[in-house]
C-alpha cells in the first residue's frame, strides 16, 4: 500500500472502528481533522501532512473515548493531534507542526480530559494576544488546557512556547 495524497473529504460520522495506517502518510487538503470525532474507535500508525492555511485539529476534532497511537503530524499552521480529548487515550504520538492561536492550543491536545501518554511536541507554539492584555490562557507545548485532573505522563515538549 502506498501513501495517499490530496484527501479532500473527512469522515464525518463518529468513528467507532480501527484505522491502521501501517506507517503510511496521508496528505490532506481539508479545513478540519481527517476524522470529525473518534467515538470509541482507534487510529494507529498514521502520519498526516499538509500545508494548510486554516486547520483546527488534524486527526480529529473530538476524541470521545477513542485511542490515537503511534501517529505523527507534520503540518505547519494551527492544530494538534486532537482539539478535545474527552476521556480518550493518546499514546506515542508526535506533533512536528508549528501552531498558532489565541488560546487553548497545545501540540498534542488543545483541551485534555483524557490520557496523554509518551507523546512528543517538537513544534513551536505561538499564542496570539487576541484581547490586547498580554495575558494568555491555555497554552502549552503538549496540552493547552488540562481539565478534571486527567493524566499527562512521560510526555516531552522541545518546541518553543511563546506569546506575541
Amino acid at each position: 500500500m502506498s501513501d495517499i495524497d490530496n484527501v479532500s473529504s473527512r469522515i464525518r460520522m463518529p468513528f467507532r472502528d480501527h484505522f491502521y495506517g501501517n506507517g503510511k502518510t496521508v496528505t490532506i487538503d481539508i479545513d478540519r481533522g481527517l476524522f470529525a470525532n473518534i467515538a470509541g474507535g482507534s487510529i494507529d500508525g498514521l502520519t498526516i501532512e499538509a500545508n494548510p492555511t486554516n486547520f483546527s485539529a488534524f486527526f480529529n476534532s473530538d476524541n470521545m473515548g477513542g485511542t490515537i497511537s503511534n501517529c505523527t503530524i507534520n503540518i505547519s499552521y494551527f492544530g494538534a493531534i486532537t482539539g478535545f480529548n474527552h476521556g480518550g487515550i493518546i499514546i506515542n504520538c508526535v506533533n512536528n507542526g508549528h501552531l498558532t492561536g489565541a488560546d487553548r492550543i497545545g501540540g498534542i491536545a488543545c483541551n485534555n480530559e483524557g490520557h496523554i501518554i509518551s507523546c512528543l511536541n517538537t513544534g513551536k507554539i505561538t499564542a496570539t494576544n487576541s484581547t490586547g492584555t498580554g495575558i494568555f490562557s491555555g497554552v502549552g507545548g503538549v496540552c493547552g488546557t488540562a481539565i478534571s485532573m486527567r493524566e499527562i505522563t512521560n510526555c516531552i515538549n522541545i518546541g518553543n512556547v511563546e506569546g506575541q
